[in-house]
This record gives structure tokens, sequence and C-alpha cells, in this order.
């Protein structure tokens, strides 16, 4: 039997519905990106910024002292002498008692080792350290105490400090007014864009806020997760929204 003509029919066939299959999905992939072109053309999308300076109201100081000796009581006397001579030190600079904060102190034991490097039971030295602190909102008395008190170290007080801390107590409320502003500046931005694109503004479809960025004055610096900057008095807050408007 000849079995030519069927296979040359069936060939056809096979062909043609693969002709067929391609030619749907061709016109499945313009109507998908011309889908996506409306979709694209259908809203315009404008970023909204704000800057404004602020100036940190609250300071907070944070130092240590330390002392150590083979005798546990002459640790303790001499650690006592350095906390008055602090204590002087941060009254005569108008520092109230009343803001001023003292930790517990924190015992260390210096064990005497053996020559095989095993640890003994016998003391060989006690390192006592205690932690004092204090917050005002005079942020310029604590820059100024901040460098000031390491002449403390001259009397022989054994002292560590840490960079003073100036924080912006009211940021929340400053940020609902910033995205405020930020959004403002958004409106501006799309309808100077829909003028000169000649096309009208419809509803907001979307909106973005991005993380707010403290910074020093001038500074560049950005991070995905924000910057909050507390090592400088004067600050600036940057904030950024995205606005999705629906095009007419």
């Amino acid at each position: 039997m000849d079995t030519t003509g069927k296979n040359f029919k069936y060939g056809v066939i096979f062909v043609t519905g693969l002709l067929i299959c391609f030619s749907l999905i061709s016109m499945a992939k313009i109507v998908s990106n011309a889908a996506i072109s409306i979709k694209q053309k259908g809203s315009v999308q404008v970023k909204g910024f704000a800057t404004q300076e602020i100036t940190s109201n609250l300071g907070i100081f944070q130092a240590r002292i330390q002392a150590s000796n083979a005798d546990l009581k002459l640790a303790y006397d001499q650690l006592a002498i350095d906390k008055a001579n602090v204590a002087e030190f941060l009254k005569k600079n108008n520092v109230e008692a009343s803001i001023l904060s003292w930790g517990a102190v924190n015992i260390d034991e210096k064990n005497v080792v053996n020559e095989s490097g095993h640890s003994l039971n016998q003391v060989y030295e006690y390192i006592l350290t205690q932690e004092f602190k204090f917050q005002t909102e005079n942020v310029a008395q604590v820059q100024l105490l901040a460098a000031a008190i390491s002449d403390l170290m001259k009397d022989g007080v054994r002292l560590t400090t840490y960079a003073p801390v100036y924080l912006y107590t009211d940021l929340e409320n400053l940020k609902v007014e910033m995205i405020g502003n930020a959004t403002e500046n958004a409106k501006k931005r799309a309808k100077i864009i829909s003028e000169k694109g000649k096309f009208k503004l419809g509803n907001v479809s979307q909106v973005r806020v991005g993380v707010f960025q403290i910074t020093p004055l001038h500074s560049t610096d950005v991070s995905d997760y924000g910057v909050n900057d507390t090592t400088t008095i004067q600050k600036e807050i940057k904030c950024v929204v995205d606005i999705d408007y629906f095009v007419k």
C-alpha cells in the first residue's frame, strides 16, 4: 500500500499547525507588548524632595572611670577618689547633680596563670570600672565638656570617654511635615511634566515614601536603610516621595 501520499498530507497538516501556533504566539506577544505600552503611557511617576536643617536639642555624654590594685579595698578607695574628682569637675562646669547618673561598679578579677597556661584560683589584680552619664538640652555644654573632660587625666584619673550623642527629639512630627513638603514638591513637578507633555493628570495611583536621611550639613551620604547622624549638633534631614499619577 502506498503511504507516501498520506505521509505528505499529514506533514502538510503538521507544518500548517505549527505555523498557526507560531502566529498565535506572535499575536499574543504583540497584544502583551501593546498592553504594557498602554499601561506605561497610562501613568506617570514623579519624585518629590524635601530638605530641612535641624538643630539637635538633646545631648548625651557618657564615660567610665577605672581603678586597679592587687588589694580589692585599695582599688575601691581609688575608684571613690576618682569618682569624687569627676563629680567636682562636672559641678565646676555647671552640670547639675540631678542629670548625672552613675552605673554599678563592675569588678574584673585577673587570676595568676601557671607555666602550663592554666588559670589558678589566685587573684593578682582587681580591675574596677564604673560608668557615668548625663544628658541635657544644653547641647553646647555637652560639646564643651566632651573636649575638656580629658583634663582629668592630668590628675591621674583613668578615664575612658565615648563620643557625645546629639539628638533631635521631635523627629517623628518633623517626618510627617517632611512627607507633606515632599508630596507638594512632587505635585509641582507632575504639573510641569504634564504641561510640557501636553497631557492631563488624573488621580494618584500609588505613593511610596523613601527612608529618611539625617546627615551632617552638606553631607552627600545616603543609605538604603537610611542615615541617622548622632555626631553633630547641626544636621540636615532629607525626604523623598515617589508618586504615580494616572494620565488622562
